[in-house]
C-alpha cells in the first residue's frame, strides 16, 4: 500500500470516529444521557458552568460544561441513581435530589442557580419528574425488580415483553421452556413477525442469523433492566421492523451485593395430563432445578468494580406415553377387522374398483397372503416384538393397536457472566463483559426402540468492550466492540 493510500485510510478512520463524537445531540445507546439548561434567578442562561453527575452506587463523577446557551449534556452514563452538582462563578453551588436513569433514556434536568459564593450550597429537595422529551421513541423499561419478582416459568426474560402495549404472542407457552434452543418464545410486535425483533445485551447483539432467534439469554437475576422499543427507534438500531429489546447487565458498586436462588418443578405437584388420562397412560416425569447466584462489588472502591453470576439448569422429563402399533393379525396380512369400518384393501396387481359395491380389485376378505409380504425388513420387524412390540389393547375407534411405553429426555445447562467496570482516569471509563453458556439436550429413550432420539448442543458466547473518553467538556467519544457466537 502506498504512502498516500495509508494516509487516506488513516484520515477516513479518524473521520469515522469523529462521526460518533457528540456534543449536544445524541443517539441512543444502552447507557443513559442527562441534558438540561442551567440558568440564573431571572432565567438567563449561565455559560461555562461546571456540571457533574455523581453515580450514587459507585460515587464516580461525570463532568461537563454548559455552552453559551447554558445547555449541558452528559452522555454515556451507566444506568443507576444520580445527583447533579452545578458550580459557577458568582453563584451558590447547587445539588439536585436523587433521580434514576434507565436504559436508552435521555433525561432533562434543568436547574436554577442562586446568586452567592461558590462556598455556599443549595440542595434542591425535589426536581421535576424525569421525562423522555428529547426523542419520539416509543418504548418501556422493564426493571430488574420486575424481572426477579414476577413468576417466569422457564426463567426467560423475553416473556416480560408481553407486558408492553402492542406486543402479543400466538403461542405464549413457547416462553416457558428452560432450554436455550427450545425456549425460543419471541414477541409479535405491532403486527410484525417474531423474526422482526432485535435483542441486545450491553449494546451488543445476541441474535443468531438463521431465524433471528435469541442466541444468548442472560440469567434473569443478572439483568439490571431492559428497554423494549416498539416504534420510532433510532437509526442506530436499524435492520428490524419489530421491537428493539435492549438489556444491560448489572454492575458492581462500592458495596458488595449478591444473592442465591433455586427454582424447583416436580411432577409430584402436577396432575396427569388430560390426553394421557384419555389413553390410560401414566403421568409424565418432570424434575427441573434452576439454581445459581450473583455477586458484585468493588475491587478498588470508586475505581474498579466487578459483577459475576452463574445459573445452572438440570431437567429430566419423559414418562408415560403411548405408541400406535399394528395388531398381531395385521402383521400376518389379516386386515379383515377393517371391514367393519368399510375399509377395503386394494390388490395392486389387479385392475378395477375396490369399494363397498365393487370389490373386483380388493384382497378377498381384506387378507393379504403371507407370500405377498416379501419385504425382509418388514418381516424381520414384525417377528421381533422387542423392537416392535405387540399392542396392549385395541383402539375401538381406529382399530389400531395401542402400546403403553415410557420416554426419557435430559437437559443440562450452565451459563455465567463476568463484568468489569473501571475508571481509568477522570476522562476515561472502560467496561468489559464476557458471557458463556453450554446447554446439552438429548433424548435417552424414545417411544419405541425403532424411533430415533434427538440431541442438541448449544454453546453461545458474547463479548462486549466499551471505552468512553471525554475529549473536551463538550466532546465525548464512545468506542464499543463486540463479539457474538450463537450455535444451534
Amino acid at each position: 500500500m502506498s504512502y498516500l493510500a495509508k494516509r487516506f485510510r488513516t484520515v477516513m478512520l479518524a473521520g469515522g470516529m469523529l462521526m460518533i463524537m457528540l456534543s449536544t445531540a445524541l443517539g441512543q445507546t444502552y447507557t443513559a444521557t442527562v441534558t438540561g439548561t442551567i440558568s440564573d434567578p431571572q432565567g438567563s442562561a449561565i455559560a461555562g458552568a461546571k456540571v457533574v453527575a455523581i453515580n450514587q452506587g459507585t460515587k464516580l463523577e461525570y463532568a461537563a460544561q454548559t455552552n453559551a446557551s447554558g445547555v449541558y449534556t452528559l452522555p454515556f452514563l451507566p444506568i443507576g441513581n444520580y445527583v447533579i452538582s452545578v458550580e459557577a462563578s458568582g453563584f451558590k453551588k447547587t445539588i439536585s435530589s436523587d433521580f434514576k436513569l434507565e436504559v436508552n433514556q435521555t433525561a432533562r434536568v434543568n436547574l436554577n442557580l442562586q446568586v452567592g459564593a461558590v462556598t455556599e450550597q443549595v440542595t434542591v429537595s425535589d426536581i421535576a419528574p424525569i421525562l423522555q422529551t428529547e426523542n419520539v421513541t416509543v418504548g418501556q423499561v422493564i426493571s430488574g425488580n420486575t424481572t426477579t419478582n414476577l413468576p417466569l416459568n422457564g426463567r426467560n426474560f423475553q416473556a416480560l415483553t408481553l407486558l408492553i402495549p402492542g406486543v402479543v404472542s400466538p403461542n405464549p407457552g413457547a416462553f416457558n421452556n428452560a432450554s436455550l434452543q427450545n425456549g425460543q418464545g419471541r414477541p409479535y410486535v405491532n403486527g410484525n413477525r417474531e423474526q422482526g425483533n432485535a435483542f441486545l445485551l450491553d449494546g451488543i447483539s445476541v441474535d443468531e442469523t438463521i431465524d433471528n432467534r435469541i442466541g444468548y439469554k442472560p440469567n434473569v437475576d443478572a439483568i439490571a433492566e431492559f428497554r423494549v422499543e416498539t416504534s420510532n427507534s433510532s437509526a442506530e438500531f436499524g435492520n428490524v421492523t419489530g421491537a428493539t429489546v435492549n438489556a444491560t447487565l448489572k454492575s458492581g458498586t462500592n458495596e458488595f451485593h449478591g444473592n442465591v436462588f433455586e427454582f424447583l418443578r416436580n411432577d409430584a405437584l402436577d396432575a396427569t395430563d388430560w390426553a394421557l388420562n384419555r389413553v390410560r397412560a401414566t403421568k409424565q416425569k418432570l424434575r427441573q432445578n434452576v439454581f445459581g447466584g450473583t455477586l458484585g462489588g468493588p475491587i478498588i472502591k470508586e475505581k474498579l468494580f466487578f459483577f459475576t453470576d452463574y445459573q445452572g439448569t438440570i431437567r429430566r422429563t419423559g414418562g408415560g406415553a403411548t405408541a400406535a402399533v399394528a395388531p398381531a393379525a395385521w402383521r400376518t396380512g389379516d386386515l379383515s377387522s377393517l371391514l367393519t369400518r368399510n375399509i377395503f384393501i386394494r390388490d395392486p396387481q389387479k385392475t378395477g374398483a375396490c369399494n363397498a359395491t365393487d370389490q373386483t380389485a380388493c384382497f378377498p376378505g381384506n387378507i393379504i397372503p403371507t407370500s405377498r409380504i416379501v419385504n425382509p425388513a418388514a418381516r424381520a420387524l414384525f417377528a421381533d416384538t422387542s423392537l416392535y412390540p405387540l399392542p396392549e389393547r385395541i383402539d375401538p375407534q381406529s382399530l389400531v393397536g395401542i402400546y403403553n411405553t415410557r420416554t426419557l429426555n435430559k437437559l443440562d445447562g450452565h451459563q455465567f457472566d463476568v463484568k468489569i467496570d473501571a475508571r481509568l482516569s477522570d476522562a476515561d471509563n472502560f467496561s468489559a463483559r464476557y458471557s458463556f453458556a453450554n446447554f446439552n439436550e438429548r433424548g435417552d429413550r424414545g417411544v419405541l426402540r425403532t424411533n430415533p432420539t434427538s440431541k442438541s448442543f448449544n454453546r453461545p458466547q458474547n463479548i462486549a468492550l466499551n471505552w468512553t473518553r471525554t475529549i473536551t467538556p463538550t466532546i465525548i467519544n464512545e468506542a464499543r466492540v463486540g463479539f457474538n457466537r450463537a450455535v444451534f
